[in-house]
């Protein structure tokens, strides 16, 4: 098994953390604004409980030796987090007309 690299801490990526949750909140506040009942809310705020959960078990497990996958998921979850949430989603919505 190959042993992963430590490279950064959390308080490298606080600006990160920073801009992912002012997007969080405008796009929050954007599809709460949509005339649908909440339908595109719901995701996103089902996608932003996910990214921050996800963040607090990375800080709790390994907050001061992130590794770099650690680092990408930081980055890159929200987008990542979005997508799986709409597949979500679009599968439970297939399975209740089944």
């Amino acid at each position: 098994m190959i042993a992963a690299k430590q490279t950064s801490r959390l308080r490298e990526l606080q600006s990160t953390l920073g801009w992912v949750l002012l997007m969080q909140v405008v796009l929050l506040m954007l599809t709460g604004l949509l005339l649908d009942g909440g339908y595109c809310g719901r995701i996103c705020g089902c996608a932003t409980a996910g990214y921050w959960l996800m963040v607090g078990w990375l800080a709790l497990r390994r907050r001061n030796a992130l590794t770099k996958t650690d680092a990408v998921l930081i980055r890159s979850g929200p987008i990542i987090w979005l997508a799986i949430a709409v597949l979500v989603e679009i599968a439970l919505e297939y399975l209740s007309y089944a």
